[in-house]
């Protein structure tokens, strides 16, 4: 072995472990690789870090080293504004690698368990690559299988990554009251009432219609009816027997009064 890769070999199998310590590492692993040019290589870490890698180069490489890092928290200060962090992982390869890279097709795997244990919508997980340049998380085109639980991308840059998801909100579905209400009842004293119940059995009232009422009783004004005094039938009757009575009592003094002066 000679003593640059002895070199290279060191720096990833004990160098970066005691730096990564301090951002507590949750997985590690380095593959020491030889890659040949157009024959893209699989390097399976799902087990520390749970990524799967495709690494394809222009040119062969003798003594490369590729390696993945899974972190328990943020690498870095930054966040993205909005969106709760689900994993984050580092991609790192050595010199001769970087200088011949074509690109590295990457398959981070997560739990969505723990995904939900954080408060993240499964359906809004991305990607994320750090620009060191500009300090932030920038999105990178995501495949998200749900299915298996994987999310996929291609990078040309060896570096940091994160999967970023929104936070998962509860629908509060409100129950719908349906309200039945029997008719107004009579007006009195000014008021009228009915009586309306909710067949929905939401238990709530926020929407009940009211069922008491103010009113007024309204007297109608016929125009063709008599507006003085009104007699009855039985009233009527009597009047008549009255007229008549007097008229045959009229009728015999008349008659009494002829007789007497003939006489």
């Amino acid at each position: 072995m000679n003593f640059r890769l002895f070199s290279i070999i060191f720096v990833f199998l004990f160098v970066l472990p005691v730096l990564a310590q301090s951002l507590e590492l949750a997985g590690f692993e380095s593959f020491p690789v030889f890659l040949e040019a157009g024959k893209p290589k699989v390097l399976d870490a799902t087990g520390p870090a749970s990524v799967m890698l495709e690494v394809s180069v222009k040119e062969n490489v003798i003594d490369g080293v590729v390696s993945v890092a899974s972190y328990t928290e943020n690498p870095v200060e930054y966040g993205v504004e909005g969106k709760k962090s689900a994993k984050f992982i580092g991609v790192h390869v050595s010199d001769d690698i970087y200088g011949s890279l074509e690109y590295i097709d990457l398959e981070i795997h997560y739990n969505e368990d723990d995904v939900a244990g954080e408060g993240i919508d499964e359906n809004t997980l991305r990607i994320y690559e750090w620009n060191v340049m500009e300090k932030e998380w920038r999105m990178v085109s995501t495949e998200l299988d749900l299915h298996n639980n994987i999310l996929r991308t291609r990078i040309k840059e060896p570096g940091m990554l994160s999967v970023y998801g929104k936070e998962f909100r509860m629908i509060d579905e409100k129950c719908l009251e349906r309200w039945i209400c029997s008719d107004w009842g009579e007006c009195m004293n000014g008021v009228r009432d009915r009586i309306c119940e909710d067949i929905s059995g939401c238990g709530t009232q926020d929407d009940k219609p009211e069922e008491f009422e103010d009113c007024v009783v309204e007297i109608v004004s016929d125009d063709n009816q008599p507006t003085g005094m009104i007699i009855t039938e039985r009233t009527n009757l009597l009047v008549v027997g009255v007229v008549i009575f007097l008229v045959i009592v009229l009728a015999v003094l008349i008659y009494l009064f002829m007789v007497t002066v003939k006489t």
